[in-house]
């Protein structure tokens, strides 16, 4: 099994224990999602230098890296329009 595919299963995991803590938490009180809403905005320029040296260690073409960039920096912008 690669390194890459360690990652993925990982990160598959660790958001279903989120995403299942979440629901445990909505279903007992709604006003979690206030809480969750009122915590500060996280800077994410650090997290893309990260991705740059996770992805730099795996197989990916500077191109192929560029666009994964490319795309992070889009979901960042679109996620905090809201």
């Amino acid at each position: 099994m690669s390194l890459r595919s360690k990652y993925i299963i990982y990160l598959a995991i660790l958001h279903l224990i989120f995403a299942g803590i979440a629901v445990v938490l909505l279903r007992q009180n709604r006003l979690w999602l206030l809480a969750i809403e009122a915590l500060p905005r996280v800077n994410s320029d650090g997290y893309f230098a990260d991705w740059r040296a996770l992805v730099h260690r795996t197989d990916l073409t500077p191109k192929e890296l560029k666009l994964l960039e490319h795309a992070a920096r889009k979901m960042a912008r679109a996620g905090g329009a809201r």
